[in-house]
């Protein structure tokens, strides 16, 4: 498979390359590797289905034959797809970002310094007659105006004006790229604008002004770069680093216009990436003031002349891999890990952080979820570690187990080394004291069965008894233990979490342990409550239909319940849910969604109501779980049945009847009219919720209840009725002004005065 990829935090350039470059590349799918900008969403909400693109997360790597990048070159910058840029598979790459350490190299290269990377790819599509469409040659020149700043930038080029005009002679409609590209600061937008003006901080390196400003915001907020632009024009700087701490992430946003300071080569080093005078980073797992001291580093080390020196070699231990820590792990984490070590020592007791981290670590891929086991007694090592850090901690002395909190919130669990013995078949283990070997063979799979020791003399030495190393490059899940499944069923279902995310394959002998294990009476003996916990972590999973067609085929889905069965419109269905959450991610950014009671809904909806009732009470669904899933699932298709009928309401009667109803149920009727034969009404169906919840959801009444109370109307329930009247009048477009929505409020006072 052909797939062609941008840049994360996909700008108007970056989308329209993609698109463009399809023309080139017909048989290729198109793949968003992150999140849009704001004005990008809004684009896409308002042209939903031009487009076919996917999200990387429904992309399986061993399946792509070719890569073609667009509008970047940077692997730090396409998200999963950095595993491909090792030039295994053929490269061909589209860009007009100056050269960068680091960039990726291709077999075909069509790289100019052109204002945008669209009209790089225009003229190759002049060059062989490709005919564009209108709104294709809309988000085209989008991408050029946006890149250019209409042109006016000092990185514009006479082909980007040439560009410019041959897209106006294919149909690009100018009014929608001038109503598109309006930066009006928002509310939200001016407030940050003011705190970040007054944070800045100037720092003079090398008789070069850097202006820093900070500002942490309680929730996401869009399309922040157009701030930095305003500021540099304001304050007539030379240099500017924004950092905007909101979301769980640090955005940093710079600007230079002095060519003494190359912000993308700056912000390069730590993952982002641009242009010298424009470039942005998403930072994830630094803190606002770690990523600043991180920005004063780099900018101390580039900017300020020192002699060159030859750095010490690192010293290797066999199986050591302290060079990945401090490759890919952040410094916090990495001190962390140090003073663990530390800690130990004093104690005499050997430490190593252990599972996920110790996989994802060596795929290159690290989470920070620092799971720590030591040799000797966890509640110690934890009282220790807590006093060291100024922090608490809670211990388990049943499991000999403890959890430490530090200062800063992160939390961290401490475990004793132990062995697992289970007394029978689908038994909660009993728990004894061991060494790092117990504890490594009690795990699930080779590939979760590795450990990194921290104390200092052997601080990074990988621990792997069972060859977890080997199966992890290879793509394995190979079961620890031939009883393994016996001994615990749920792995079964880890298992096949595992191969349905796309990186692995069970191996033979896994595969032949799984179906000689998975009996019914293994089941049977199986919590009721564990299974149903299982079942929600497949369906929160980013592939439930994957998993549910394996579960199938390995003849286990009946032991979930009888009546599931996976055929091909329910297999449809799943991946129509699954299409429907990543268009909506892309229109509605950041909207709380309980993913698994869609596909819950998908996996129920060829069952009647009281089959559907009696699926919940057998797997001990909590009885709100199975009032709401019944309710949901009714309520569904009441719904379908109505915007079937009334195929061109008001918006004032969408928003009454699709106000209450839950986002996961009209998530699931937008997948499910998908499937419908009728794409007419499917389309009509789907437009309605798309507009209630990218427009009408967001409308408000400017009165209040003083400003009724004003007109001498006392208190009551006439307040609703009054408040419906003229909020339908907003939603159907009559009422533009609080003034405008006072008048019709006066119009009911007036009817309700004489009895009207």
């Amino acid at each position: 498979m052909e797939i062609i990829v941008t840049h994360t935090n996909t700008d108007f350039d970056a989308l329209a390359s993609l698109i463009l470059a399809a023309k080139l590349y017909p048989d290729a799918q198109l793949v968003l590797p992150g999140s849009c900008e704001q004005n990008v969403r809004n684009f896409l909400a308002e042209y939903p289905h031009s487009f076919n693109l996917k999200k990387s997360k429904h992309i399986k790597l061993e399946t792509v034959t070719k890569l073609i990048l667009v509008d970047t070159r940077q692997s730090s910058r396409i998200g999963k797809f950095e595993t491909l840029a090792d030039g295994q598979i053929p490269i061909y790459i589209y860009d007009h970002h100056p050269v960068q350490e680091g960039d990726i190299k291709g077999e075909l290269m069509e790289i100019k310094e052109l204002g945008a990377t669209v009209s790089i790819i225009l003229e190759k599509i002049k060059e062989q007659n490709i005919t564009i469409s209108p709104i294709e040659a809309t988000i085209a020149a989008l991408g050029i105006y946006e890149d250019t700043g209409s042109l006016t930038f000092s990185t514009t080029t006479t082909a980007d004006i040439s560009a410019i005009e041959y897209l106006i002679s294919c149909g690009a409609n100018l009014p929608v790229i001038a109503r598109l590209l309006e930066k009006e600061l928002t509310v939200d937008q001016l407030f940050i604008l003011n705190d970040l003006i007054s944070s800045q901080k100037v720092y003079q390196i090398d008789q070069t002004n850097i202006v820093i400003a900070k500002v942490v915001i309680d929730k996401y907020v869009g399309d922040l770069a157009v701030l930095a632009h305003k500021i540099m024009n304001m304050e007539s700087l030379e240099v500017l680093f924004c950092i905007i701490g909101m979301a769980g992430r640090v955005q940093l946003i710079a600007r230079s216009h002095t060519n003494k300071v190359d912000v993308a080569e700056i912000l390069s080093l730590i993952g982002g990436g641009g242009h010298k005078t424009a470039a942005s980073a998403t930072i994830r797992e630094l803190s606002l003031e770690a990523v600043e001291q991180k920005l004063l580093e780099i900018l101390h080390l580039k900017l300020i002349p020192t002699k060159e020196t030859t750095p010490p070699p690192i010293q290797l231990y066999p199986h050591n891999i302290k060079h990945l820590m401090g490759k890919n792990l952040p410094q916090p984490i990495q001190d962390i890990l140090k003073l663990l070590g530390e800690i130990g020592d004093g104690l005499k007791m050997n430490v190593y952080v252990v599972g996920g981290i110790v996989r994802d670590l060596l795929l290159g891929k690290p989470t920070f979820d620092l799971d720590i086991v030591v040799e000797g007694n966890g509640i110690e090592f934890a009282r220790e570690l807590s006093q060291r850090i100024a922090g608490s901690y809670k211990s388990h002395e049943r499991f000999k187990t403890a959890t430490v909190v530090f200062p800063d919130g992160l939390k961290i669990d401490i475990a004793t080394a132990r062995k697992e013995v289970y007394d029978h078949p689908a038994a909660l283990p009993r728990v004894t004291t061991g060494g790092i070997y117990d504890d490594i063979l009690r795990r699930d799979f080779t590939i979760n069965a590795l450990a990194i020791q921290l104390n200092p003399t052997y601080f990074g030495n990988l621990i792997d008894f069972v060859g977890g190393e080997k199966d992890l490059k290879e793509g394995l899940i190979e079961i620890l233990h031939d009883k393994s499944f016996i001994d615990d069923p749920t792995r079964i279902f880890r298992a096949i979490r595992f191969t349905s995310r796309g990186n692995f394959k069970l191996s033979d002998n896994t595969k032949n342990l799984i179906i000689k294990s998975a009996t019914k009476d293994l089941f049977l003996q199986l919590a009721k409550q564990r299974l149903r916990n299982e079942l929600i972590l497949i369906l929160n999973d980013d592939n439930p239909d994957s998993a549910f067609l394996q579960l199938q085929e390995l003849n286990i889905l009946k032991y979930i319940h009888p009546l599931l069965q996976i055929g091909e419109n329910q297999s449809l269905l799943f991946k129509k849910i699954t299409h429907t959450l990543f268009y909506l991610e892309l229109i509605i950014e950041h909207k709380p969604i309980d993913k698994w009671l869609i596909y819950l809904l998908g996996l129920i909806d060829g069952l009647s109501k009281e089959e559907a009732s009696e699926f919940m009470h057998h797997l001990k669904f909590t009885k709100l779980q199975q009032k709401t899933v019944i309710t949901d699932k009714e309520e569904s298709q009441l719904l379908i049945d109505y915007l079937k009928r009334y195929r061109d309401p008001s918006p004032a009667a969408i928003y009454n009847r699709l106000t209450g109803i839950p986002l996961e149920v009209l998530v699931f009727i937008m997948a499910k009219v998908d499937a419908f034969e009728n794409k007419e009404i499917a389309s009509c169906i789907k437009k309605q919720i798309v507009f209630f919840l990218t427009e009408l959801s967001k409308v408000k009444l400017s009165i209040s209840g003083d400003d009724l109370k004003k007109l001498g109307i006392e208190p009551g329930p006439v307040y609703k009725e009054i408040f419906d009247k003229v909020l339908s009048a907003k939603l159907n477009g009559k009422l533009k002004t609080k003034e405008d929505e006072l008048e019709h409020a006066k119009c009911h006072v007036e009817q309700i005065t004489h009895g009207i």
